[in-house]
């Protein structure tokens, strides 16, 4: 059964040219030899979209803010993208548009990240965590006194998706009727990503004092929403020493030693679980 727990959570290409009337603040008519001034490319802010484990977005923002009281037109913003591990990136904001007084001019573009094809290609990748990169711009402008280029920058890492983390948060055992047992455990699979995964089944099997105990397969079809933590429960099933000396043996004891082992499938990846412990029988 689901059980969501809320956690506090921190392509082609896809163009926005975007005009505001805002005030630029120092607008010069001209400088003291007339040459015009040409206007500021500031960034604006990166955004990582539609993340999942086939492939993710990375969305910069900048701002052409005019320097000068004059007209200029912008004629197109090449921009290259380099990761870390990869070819570099290279394209075109072909925009257009006119800069002048108080104008400002927001460019932006979205550029999917190169993304293998295979599932072990995939794992491999996102066991790097984020990737390195370096982004530059050029956003060429037809001035009043001739071609001219501005340009800007940013770098950082790039965060990958996140395969979700398993654990096993509780394991207890039962005893009913003094000859009967119960081992029961809840997992936990905690789900750090932006976007939805689905568990499709879980597959374990648990060994007590290193013997096997039980085994089986939990048929899941749900999904852990971002920023989430989802428990289920696995348990031996109830079982009886009447015909079984190994059972009765076990419950002679305090306390007992567990393996539990198996796997689960999700979102097209596979991830083991594997977990030792001790559980007592109540007295």
């Amino acid at each position: 059964m689901l059980r969501n727990k809320f956690i506090r959570s921190f392509g082609l290409l896809a163009v926005t040219v975007m005009f505001a009337g805002c005030p630029a603040g120092d607008v010069k008519p001209d400088s003291k030899d007339n040459s015009y001034v040409k206007p500021a490319l500031e960034y604006r802010g990166i955004r990582f979209e539609n993340q999942s484990f086939t492939g993710m977005d990375v969305a910069w923002k900048f701002e052409l803010i005019s320097k000068d009281a004059r007209t200029a037109t912008l004629a197109a913003c090449p921009y290259k993208l380099e990761l870390d591990g990869y070819d570099p990136i290279s394209g075109t904001i072909a925009v257009g548009g006119s800069l002048a007084g108080d104008n400002k001019m927001m460019v932006a573009t979205s550029v999917p990240i190169p993304w293998p094809e295979s599932r072990a290609e995939i794992k491999t990748l996102l066991d790097r965590k984020n990737i390195s990169y370096s982004f530059t711009i050029n956003c060429n402008i037809n001035g009043p006194d001739g071609p001219l280029t501005v340009s800007a920058a940013d770098s950082g890492l790039v965060p990958l998706p996140k395969i979700p983390q398993l654990s096993i948060t509780g394991a207890n055992a039962e005893k009913f009727t003094g000859k009967d047992i119960r081992l029961n455990f809840e997992m936990s699979i905690l789900n750090e990503n932006t976007f939805n995964v689905k568990v499709d089944k879980i597959i374990y099997k648990i060994s007590v004092e290193g013997k096997p105990l039980s085994e089986g397969e939990i048929q899941v079809a749900e999904s852990v929403p971002p920023s989430n933590e989802a428990s289920y429960d696995i348990s031996t099933g109830t079982l009886s020493g009447d015909e079984n000396k190994e059972i009765r043996d076990l419950i002679k004891q305090p306390k007992i030693s567990y393996h539990l082992e198996g796997e689960v499938f999700m979102g097209g990846f596979t991830v083991p679980v594997d977990d030792t412990g001790t559980v007592s029988f109540p007295r």
